[in-house]
């Protein structure tokens, strides 16, 4: 999928040693790490919604 947007973000060195560390075990680019904990996170979040939902079981915000 073709990007065509940024998003700035602003982090600590640390936390930003500690992502590029991550990409690189993982054969990554920092940026590819950074999209794929986002989709992660987007899609078990759908995901558990989806099942609230259709069980007629919200049981509201708890993140």
């Amino acid at each position: 999928m073709k990007t065509e947007l940024q998003i700035g973000l602003r982090v600590t060195s640390q936390f930003k040693e500690r992502l590029a560390s991550q990409a690189e075990k993982d054969h990554r680019s920092l940026s590819n790490l950074i999209i794929k904990v986002m989709s992660d996170y987007l899609d078990a979040i759908e995901k558990q919604e989806s099942l609230e939902n259709s069980t007629g079981n919200n049981p509201g915000f708890h993140r």
